[in-house]
């Protein structure tokens, strides 16, 4: 056992050891020749560890959008709840609607019913708002919501009004005839 120091790994010594006693064993110089030449992966293992991994990546990559098209939706529906209560405490104190979005928060209203500046200019959290004055005897207003891409920041649209009724679609622009929502 030459090459040896004492203490120290020695991995030439380790393989001379490791191929006399395979020999010894009664494997053949050439099957111990064979074992020591395959100890890399090949290209077709690497491959396939590759192609699971990518496909585990994209299971992954897909749940993560569907959460956030879940949580842009549960948004996009607080923000229809927050803007058609503040229209209805408008109401209250100054006997009419208000006739824009942004009469809802500074100057306007002091104190500001809503604080959110991107949803007092129509547009928060991958979804649009649109509020409307319907101007008659009757004080009347529509508020609707829609993704700003379909499919991408959100899937259903939102709709309410003076009734403080939510309905929603899933297929485009919601109105009264779609269901409540609970």
């Amino acid at each position: 056992m030459r090459g040896i120091i004492p203490g120290r790994r020695n991995s030439l010594a380790a393989n001379e050891m490791n191929s006399s006693c395979a020999i010894r064993l009664g494997y053949g110089k050439e099957d111990v020749m064979r074992r020591d030449e395959r100890r890399a992966f090949t290209l077709v293992e690497l491959l396939v560890v590759v192609a699971i991994l990518a496909m585990l990546a994209s299971v992954g990559i897909i749940q993560i959008l569907r959460a956030r098209i879940t949580t842009n939706e549960q948004l996009a529906l607080s923000s229809v709840r927050t803007v058609a209560k503040s229209c209805y405490f408008y109401f209250l104190q100054q006997q009419q609607f208000p006739a824009a979005l942004t009469d809802l928060g500074l100057p306007v209203s002091n104190p500001p019913f809503i604080h959110d500046a991107t949803l007092l200019a129509g547009s928060d959290n991958g979804y649009d708002f649109v509020y409307t004055l319907i101007a008659g005897p009757t004080p009347r207003f529509t508020l609707t919501a829609s993704p700003q891409q379909p499919g991408v920041t959100g899937g259903r649209y939102y709709f309410v009004d003076e009734t403080m009724a939510i309905h929603v679609d899933q297929n485009g622009p919601a109105d009264t005839s779609d269901p409540v929502v609970p």
